[in-house]
Parts: C-alpha cells; sequence; structure tokens
C-alpha cells in the first residue's frame, strides 16, 4: 500500500507540481480512505520525500550495479549520467516529476550523495578531474544535470543530448573536449529494470 501511494504521488507531482497537489488528491488518485493514507505518511511534504528518495535510490542503485565495478571512476561517471539522463529521455513521468522537483530532487538520504562523491574522489586521486574539492565537483554534476533535465522537459532535444550533456560536465570537471568526447561514446550498458520498479510502474508499456 506504501508503494501504491507513492506511485500514485509520484504521477500527480509530475503532471501538477508539488505545490498543486493536496492530500486529498493523492487519496482520490490512490482509491484509498484518509485513515490507510495516515497510516503510512503524516504529511504531504512527508510522502514527497518518500518518492523523491524511493525514486531516485532505485535508479542510483541500479545504475551503480553497473558502473560501480569499472576501474576508471572518469568511465563510471561519465557512464553513470549517460544513463541517468537517457532514462530521463526514456520515461516522461519520471522527467516531468525531476523537472519540477528540481535541487529537491535529491533529498538528504539519497545515494546520489554516496556514489558519485566516491567517483569524484577516485577521479581526483587519479587525475582524472581537476577540481577544487568533492563539494564543487557535486555542484558541477548536480547543475548540468538538472538543467539537462529540464531541457529534456522543455524542448526538442536530439537522441544524443545525454552525450552531450555529459562531455559537458566532464570538461567541467577539467576533462579535455578530446577525453571527455571519448568517453561518451564508449558502448551504453544495458540496465534491467524489474517489473515492479517504480519507473515501470508509472509508465504504460510501450507499444508493441
Amino acid at each position: 500500500m506504501r508503494r501504491h501511494l507513492i506511485e500514485s504521488a509520484l504521477k500527480l507531482f509530475a503532471e501538477r507540481g508539488l505545490e498543486e497537489v493536496v492530500i486529498d488528491d493523492v487519496i482520490v488518485a490512490a482509491g484509498v480512505s484518509r485513515g490507510t493514507f495516515y497510516h503510512y505518511f503524516k504529511t504531504n511534504a512527508e510522502l514527497l520525500a518518500a518518492v523523491v528518495e524511493d525514486l531516485g535510490n532505485e535508479l542510483m542503485q541500479m545504475i551503480e550495479a553497473v558502473v560501480g565495478t569499472l576501474k576508471d571512476p572518469a568511465e563510471r561517471l561519465a557512464l553513470g549520467l549517460r544513463l541517468y539522463l537517457h532514462a530521463v529521455q526514456a520515461y516522461p513521468t519520471f522527467a516531468a516529476f525531476m523537472a519540477r522537483t528540481g535541487l529537491h530532487a535529491a533529498g538528504p538520504n539519497n545515494l546520489v550523495y554516496e556514489y558519485i562523491p566516491r567517483h569524484l574522489e577516485d577521479g581526483m586521486r587519479a587525475g582524472r578531474f581537476k577540481i577544487a574539492d568533492v563539494g564543487m565537483g557535486l555542484d558541477v554534476v548536480a547543475g548540468i544535470a538538472l538543467a539537462a533535465v529540464n531541457s529534456i522537459v522543455g524542448r526538442a532535444v536530439p537522441p544524443h543530448f545525454p552525450e552531450q550533456a555529459t562531455s559537458h560536465i566532464l570538461m567541467g570537471l577539467g576533462m579535455t573536449p578530446a577525453t571527455a568526447g571519448r568517453l561518451v561514446q564508449l558502448p551504453l550498458p544495458a540496465v534491467a529494470l524489474p517489473p515492479d520498479s517504480l519507473l515501470v510502474r508509472t509508465h504504460p508499456a510501450p507499444a508493441a
């Protein structure tokens, strides 16, 4: 039931925006009683935090499972960012939610604060990234990635837009255009989404 409420809220937040959705909207969309809702969430803010955490961590874990064992931290980061932005392109409800959430899309318990700093630190030690510190690197990654999400939602972008955005992130981390260009042309691994994932359950099945 908690998952059902999160799925219903995700769709509403993506469609209407964070400030326009109230608890009654979620109750109606989920088809549950008020008592059922309050058994799981006390406030709308608590529900939003759960949506942000569950959705963000689900995708981060799936991506990290694919790229986390690669030796080159720059390759790990480049492939991870491309996979994330391609997911934004492939799943419009997810994209709309992320665009509306903005900087609130990564709550304090989001795994982005575990995985990306690790890759940045490894890249700095290896001389791959030339940044003042991990915090600045995280600002570069988050700033361009969130702007890219807004572009994907707000205007027509080419299919290779994730590669363009990732290349500029890598250059922002101190890599040369040539090196960044080579990294974003590496074969993109597949991420297998389980049928019960939020991304799958909140999007219609592709046409046969």
